[in-house]
């Protein structure tokens, strides 16, 4: 049987919390949209929250509203046409 440590189990949190924001972001509404609400769900860390969104927010072209007071991000973002 496997001990997991606690920083194990954070770092998982942390990667779980990131495929489900990157799995929202790559769905077919979002990407015809170009836009997305992200929302902090219960129990998830808001030092990893508010780490992915900053890093999110770095990224050329990205807009990112944050709202605290509900735990959501809006996420959007523009395609150069070509």
């Amino acid at each position: 049987m496997l001990n997991q440590s606690p920083g194990n189990s954070q770092h998982d949190a942390y990667l779980a919390l990131a495929q489900r924001i990157q799995d929202a972001i790559a769905s077919d509404k979002a990407q015809i949209e170009h836009q997305v609400l992200l929302i902090r769900e219960p129990g998830e860390s808001a030092a990893h929250w508010e780490h992915i969104v900053d890093q999110i927010s770095e990224a050329e072209g990205i807009v990112v509203t944050r709202s605290p007071e509900n735990g959501t991000a809006h996420v959007s973002w523009y395609i150069d046409s070509l």
